[in-house]
């Protein structure tokens, strides 16, 4: 019997126009489904940090982990800081090597 994780995620995307946001309440491990958000929202210019505080005002932070994938580490950083002043405190910066992928291409970069 697989256990259901009663942890929630909220998967980040950092890429070169906008910054986008998914929260997903639980993570059913019984199905083979892929998760639908619960929760989204897009930053065009992430500058202002009002609607990120807003948006994750009414989520359950210390039960939330944060995984974040960027091009831009200025703003990797900006949201890194955001993140853990809203309260999160399970903030994991992706990187290549934590996904196992196989890249098979003459030219990978």
């Amino acid at each position: 019997m697989m256990r259901k994780s009663t942890t929630s995620l909220l998967a980040i995307d950092v890429g070169s126009s906008r910054v986008k946001l998914a929260w997903y309440s639980h993570r059913d491990e019984s199905s083979e489904a892929l998760p639908t958000a619960d929760k989204f929202l897009e930053l065009r210019e992430p500058a202002d940090p009002e609607p990120l505080r807003q948006w994750t005002s009414k989520l359950p932070l210390a039960e939330t982990t944060c995984l974040l994938a960027s091009v831009r580490r200025e703003t990797t950083q900006w949201l890194t800081n955001e993140l853990a002043d809203c309260g999160f405190a399970k903030i994991r910066d992706l990187h290549h090597n934590d996904l196992p992928l196989q890249i098979h291409t003459d030219h990978p970069e």
